[in-house]
This record gives structure tokens, C-alpha cells and sequence, in this order.
């Protein structure tokens, strides 16, 4: 890859954002404003809706060191014992590491910036909401929890997010004229159907992997 010195500068400036959030978590988070999961999901989701765009004015290999360096900055912040927002839920948890990994290997597969954008939303807000609402209204009975971390609640959520917005890249998708919307709904009703179902089976951050992933192959034949 030919270093561009324009795409280089903007590449860095791209990163500000994102130390800026995970400063704001940090302090939210020391101050009691924000704890555990709750701290962490803030940045993830803000920081997914942003680098969400970054395809759109950066080419892919600029993304993926990006995210290669976020990933090696996490793992330096918590070998130190920094910004111990990132990393404060008490379980066993890789997802720090897989949400860098994840927005690498996604850049890396799905060229189309739309299908980016698409896969790194579902990522950050769909996973954020699952855990999020399974944290606040997940039973933690075990008849409603799947390998006793899941919740059903939070995973409902996340499918009416993916729904959401499966029907509107779909809708918003280069498609022929003669495309069959029954079909469509279907289409995307099945695809919120087992992109939630990734995010309810996978466990210890590895659905950070799975969900953009899953996205990427189900609608990168879209556009």
C-alpha cells in the first residue's frame, strides 16, 4: 500500500474521536456516572457510529491499521492499568481486543463502505443495546438466560436493531427495479433472525467477530 501523507494525516485525525470518548468514558466512569458494562458499552457505541463512516473517506488499508493500533492500545492501557473503564466487568471478556480485531477484519473482507458501515453499526449499537437492555431487564434466572450470561431481553433488542437496519439498507440499496419486497422482508426478517442469534451464542467478546462478520456476508451481495 502507497503511503498517502493526505490520508495519513486524516487517518490520525480520524483517531482524535476516539481518544476523546474513551477519555469522556474514563471520567464518567471514575466518577461513578457510568460503572462496569455501562462504561464500556458508552464508548463502544459512540465510537462504532463513528468509525462506522470511515470507509467512506479512507481507503481500507488505513482503516485497518487504525484498528490494529486501537487494538494494541487497549492491550498497553490494560497491561499498565489504564482506563480501566474498557476493561471493568468482573467476567472474563476478550472483547477489547475482538472489537479492534473485528473493524480490522471487516475493512479487510467487505470493500463496499456501505456493507462497512452496516456491519461496524450492528457491531457497536447492535451489541451495546443487547447488553445494555439484557443488564437492566434480563431476568437472571436461568430459564431466561442462555450459558448464563445472555439474556433473552438483550437479544431481542439487538434483533429489533439489525431489523431496523436491514430494512433500511435494504431499502436504501442499489437494487433492480424489479426486486420482489416480499422477498425483501423475508430476506432481512431472516437476517436480523441470525445475526441476533450470533450475538446470543457467542460469548467472551468473540460475538464482536461474529456479528460483523455474519452482516458482512449477508448483504455484501446486496450492493
Amino acid at each position: 500500500m502507497n503511503i498517502n501523507s493526505q490520508d495519513l494525516i486524516l487517518s490520525l485525525v480520524s483517531l482524535t474521536p476516539v481518544v476523546l470518548l474513551v477519555l469522556l468514558g474514563q471520567f464518567l466512569w471514575s466518577h461513578k456516572i457510568l460503572k462496569g458494562e455501562y462504561s464500556r458499552k458508552f464508548v463502544h457505541m459512540l465510537s462504532a457510529t463513528w468509525i462506522a463512516t470511515w470507509r467512506f473517506f479512507l481507503p481500507a488499508g488505513y482503516v485497518i491499521g487504525m484498528a490494529l493500533a486501537m487494538g494494541i492500545g487497549v492491550y498497553i492501557f490494560k497491561k499498565l492499568k489504564l482506563f480501566k473503564s474498557l476493561y471493568s466487568v468482573k467476567r472474563l471478556t476478550y472483547g477489547e481486543v475482538s472489537y479492534a480485531v473485528a473493524i480490522a477484519v471487516t475493512a479487510f473482507f467487505f470493500k463496499q463502505p456501505e456493507v462497512y458501515f452496516l456491519a461496524i453499526i450492528n457491531l457497536g449499537i447492535g451489541d451495546g443495546l443487547a447488553a445494555i437492555v439484557g443488564r437492566k431487564y434480563g431476568k437472571k434466572k436461568k430459564p431466561s438466560r442462555v450459558f448464563g450470561i445472555k439474556s433473552f431481553a438483550g437479544s431481542s433488542a439487538c434483533f429489533l436493531f439489525v431489523l431496523t437496519t436491514g430494512a433500511l439498507f435494504w431499502t436504501l440499496a442499489d437494487l433492480a427495479p424489479n426486486v420482489n419486497y416480499d422477498i425483501g422482508a423475508l430476506y432481512v426478517f431472516l437476517a436480523a433472525f441470525i445475526i441476533a442469534s450470533a450475538e446470543l451464542f457467542a460469548d467472551k467478546g468473540i460475538d464482536n467477530l461474529i456479528i460483523p462478520i455474519v452482516t458482512g456476508l449477508i448483504f455484501g451481495g446486496i450492493v
